[in-house]
């Protein structure tokens, strides 16, 4: 499944992160909630920017692909 955004490098700085994604603290640090702010829609929550990556990379698997790869 092709994503209708580019999957982004995550900085271990949030000042480098890429332009078209912010980083919002939530009420349970360390998470950070990361969105796309041409599409809100595609959000997701991390700990940290190295375990943001798999997640991005995860978006691009159609969900019951998804799944049954984990469930393995």
């Amino acid at each position: 499944m092709a994503l209708h955004f580019d999957v982004p490098r995550f900085p271990e700085r949030l000042e480098q992160l890429h332009p078209s994604w912010v980083a919002d603290k939530t009420q349970w640090p360390p998470t950070l909630l990361y969105h796309r702010i041409d599409d809100p829609s595609v959000r997701f929550y991390s700990i940290s920017s190295s375990l943001a990556v798999p997640i991005t990379h995860a978006m691009q698997d159609d969900l019951e692909d998804l799944l049954k790869k984990y469930m393995a």
